[in-house]
């Protein structure tokens, strides 16, 4: 979505982009967090740990994050529980005033990790295999 930074009250906002309503269901939201880069960066980790706490997939909470957790169910038709299960169906969706599907946003998000996690040497979900 694209920043609105003529209205921090409406619209996608911020480092993380955090719509209004979505930032207002999250534990660290508070008026004014989301004009706040600290807070909003807090804010977008916060979503997109519950986004994993739903799909057990990076992958797939990245496409939560990018089109709604209720945009991938309705792609998928159910909670999906695997990429290589999911994939195929997130690459037929593409949110509103978006140009990618969730698919695509989901993978690019998924390279970009990897190869951040490769320059730093990281370990973990995304770190390439040896």
């Amino acid at each position: 979505a694209a920043a609105d930074h003529s209205n921090p009250f409406g619209g996608a906002f911020g480092l993380m982009q955090l719509e209004p309503g979505t930032a207002q269901g999250l534990p660290g939201w508070y008026p004014g967090a989301r004009a706040d880069s600290q807070e909003n960066l807090i804010l977008g980790a916060e979503l997109l740990a519950q986004d994993y706490g739903i799909f057990h997939s990076w992958r797939i909470a990245s496409a939560a994050y990018y089109g709604g957790a209720s945009a991938v169910e309705l792609a998928y038709h159910g909670i999906p529980t695997s990429w290589p299960a999911a994939a195929a169906a997130l690459n037929t969706y593409v949110p509103p005033n978006n140009s990618d599907t969730l698919a695509q946003y989901a993978a690019s998000v998924y390279a970009y990790a990897q190869a951040a996690a490769q320059v730093e040497h990281l370990a973990g979900p995304f770190a390439s295999a040896p």
